[in-house]
């Protein structure tokens, strides 16, 4: 969409942030063009405003408390 944001880009946020933590870094190695949008991304104006508020944006757990990851 160029420079509009749509709801895809926040759908793409939620995917790639997991996947870099459960590969310890290593998806962004092998993806450095999606690590370039994540950076983007979360240097938007209000988006990095709630990304830097603790009290207001929960990182993780990336799922409810139902899901597990690696039997965890």
């Amino acid at each position: 969409m160029g420079d509009q944001l749509s709801w895809l880009d926040f759908v793409w946020a939620e995917v790639i942030d997991p996947l870099d933590f459960l590969s310890d870094g290593k998806f962004y190695e092998e993806f450095p063009t999606t690590k370039a949008y994540w950076e983007r991304f979360i240097s938007l104006p209000h988006i990095s405003e709630y990304w830097a508020d603790d009290d207001k944006c929960m990182k993780k757990p990336f799922h409810g408390i139902m899901a597990r990851i690696n039997n965890i």
